[in-house]
């Protein structure tokens, strides 16, 4: 994606000829702070950093100190760390005490904004990370996927089938976090008649190297020969989840337990206030 195009005008404008590679600030000062008393931002979507790259950083940062400052906000007596998280990191591991940073006031969702667009211009996330900083966005502070997809640089209908690897089982998701299936197989995994195979499935694509096209024609007839009664509602599910998951505003999985068509239904909230709001939408009171 273009570098320095994909972003909300509320980011254009808060940092002029905004570019995460070259953290141009465009003349705002630089100060030293003490590492300490930087904090990491709750908000960033990536989970997963490489070691042996932080190492190789971190050494680069011992000869020639850290080049492009770290970017934070105020916070109470410390501060959060808005974007370079990876320098602060490698800066930890070089065992810096001071780091150069520029201080800017942040909302909570300018802090989510400009992690995901750090990691979304730097490719650093994967799948599932970018679609659960998409959910986040949209969940978090109700930022719609047309909107969402404006701030990425992608089309509406890429936001939403990002969002959709959510329903994936967890088995599957971590077969997309490590890079064994991809996005598209994801999709055709949640294409499947009945997603209570889902997880078999998608072990199957991995354990026959199957292409994406070739994964989209066997979920049409997967498992169907070995359908049993009690396995013909589940086909109904991912109808259902999509529904749920519309009304209340996140991810809403529904799972079959037993062969007497019990099963759970699980809603996830993503902190205090979207519990609250869950709470309030289904007419129930915190005790």
């Amino acid at each position: 994606m273009a570098k320095g195009k994909a972003l909300g005008r509320g980011l254009g404008a808060l940092i002029p000829d905004y570019e995460m590679d070259a953290l141009a600030f465009d003349g705002s000062e630089t100060t030293q702070i003490d590492i300490d008393l930087i904090k990491p931002n709750s908000r960033q979507p990536r989970k997963d950093f490489n070691q042996e790259q932080l190492a190789s950083l971190a050494e680069s940062i011992k000869e020639y100190g850290i080049l492009q400052p770290i970017l934070v906000t105020k916070d109470g007596d410390f501060y959060m760390l808005a974007a370079g998280e990876r320098r602060y990191r490698a800066a930890i591991i070089a065992g810096l005490e001071k780091v150069p940073v520029v201080v800017k006031e942040l909302t909570e969702r300018e802090m989510a904004e400009i992690a995901i667009i750090e990691n979304l211009q730097r490719e650093g996330l994967n799948d599932i990370e970018e679609a659960n900083a998409y959910h986040q966005l949209n969940t978090s502070f109700g930022v719609s996927h047309d909107k969402i997809a404006a701030l990425a640089g992608k089309s509406r209908v890429a936001v939403s089938n990002s969002i959709r690897l959510l329903q994936l089982p967890q088995a599957a998701q971590d077969l997309i976090i490590q890079k064994q299936l991809s996005a598209g197989h994801g999709r055709a995994v949640l294409s499947l008649h009945d997603l209570s195979l889902s997880e078999e499935f998608a072990l199957y694509i991995v354990e026959h190297s199957l292409t994406v096209r070739d994964a989209e024609e066997l979920a049409k007839t997967f498992g169907m020969k070995e359908q049993k009664p009690e396995k013909m509602q589940a086909m109904r599910y991912p109808e259902m989840e999509e529904s749920l998951s519309q009304a209340y505003g996140t991810k809403v999985s529904i799972k079959a337990t037993g062969k007497s068509g019990k099963g759970k239904i699980v809603i996830e909230f993503y902190g205090n206030g979207d519990f609250q709001r869950i709470i309030n939408q289904l007419g129930l009171y915190e005790s």
